[in-house]
């Protein structure tokens, strides 16, 4: 009997969850990753999460906004819901113009061949690009104008977060980030080319080059193939250049980045079909 009593208190004990909000407009903050030594999770994209009862503390990460830890003791929950505040991050935009009348665009990356291949993550992953630095530094400076990400038809068609990264001088791995907010975009069909401006962030194409890519979102609805598997976002994949590890994945349960390399000597590893636009004026 005492065992029947304590499952139904167990039942009814509400669900913990976090809603994270912007600190100033009181908005919810879509996908903030949530990361603690017992789970990794991220928020929907009402900035709501459940969380399990059996964690010390909290870290609380989102682009564009400062970073925030928390004990979990010290959450305060009411019906079940604690409320965390998220305070966005100032910056300035460098005073970059482009005054000409006409530019030339200089695209950068792998977009000229496309594959049946494809790369691909689960929320909360990312995959990024390194397109590496110019050798006799024409480009270092020059505005970056877009970014273009080339998505596959058969893959879910949902939003994904543009990132874009400096390079870490000791790893080489992706580094800080360069965009001051989180920048949003979705393929409308599939097989084409998704395009971001940003321009009006004021970046400027880095010394030591740069890594463009898209952090994968939690699905918030149901996109499964007739297999009942999950469908995720893909890329294509273009073998211009095989097995040179250009493409690097970062994996959400672990943390960290790994570049994409052949497993086997057989094996033939292309990069992810992402275009990098900078602008050049014409004399």
């Amino acid at each position: 009997m005492g065992l029947v009593i304590s499952f139904i208190l167990l039942l009814l004990q509400p669900q913990l969850m976090v809603t994270v909000i912007d600190a100033r407009s009181l908005n919810p903050v879509p996908y903030t990753i949530v990361l603690s030594s017992q789970f990794n999770g991220i928020t929907n994209e009402q900035g709501e999460l459940s969380l399990p009862d059996n964690i010390d503390s909290l870290i609380f990460r989102c682009l564009g906004y400062e970073q925030y830890t928390i004990a979990f003791a010290e959450l305060e929950f009411e019906r079940g819901r604690a409320i965390i505040k998220l305070k966005a991050k100032t910056f300035e935009l460098n005073a970059v113009e482009v005054t000409a009348k006409r530019i030339t665009k200089i695209p950068l990356g792998y977009f000229t061949k496309r594959s049946r291949a494809s790369h691909g993550s689960s929320g909360g992953g990312q995959m990024a690009l390194f397109i590496p630095p110019d050798k006799r530094g024409n480009l270092i400076g020059l505005p970056v104008g877009s970014v273009s990400f080339y998505i596959r038809k058969w893959s879910s068609l949902r939003k994904f977060r543009v990132r874009l990264y400096s390079v870490n001088p000791e790893s080489g791995e992706p580094g800080e980030d360069l965009l001051p907010e989180a920048v949003y975009a979705q393929p409308q069909k599939g097989d084409e080319w998704v395009s971001v401006r940003l321009r009006q962030y004021g970046i400027t194409y880095p010394e030591n080059g740069v890594f463009a890519g898209i952090e994968f979102l939690p699905n918030t609805e149901e996109h499964n193939d007739a297999d009942g598997k999950m469908k995720t976002l893909n890329f294509g994949v273009n073998f211009e250049d095989v097995n040179n590890g250009r493409t690097w994945s970062f994996i959400f349960k672990t943390q960290k980045w790994e570049q994409c390399l052949p497993l086997h000597k057989d094996q033939r590893v292309g990069n992810a079909m992402i275009k990098l636009e900078l602008f050049k004026e014409k004399k």
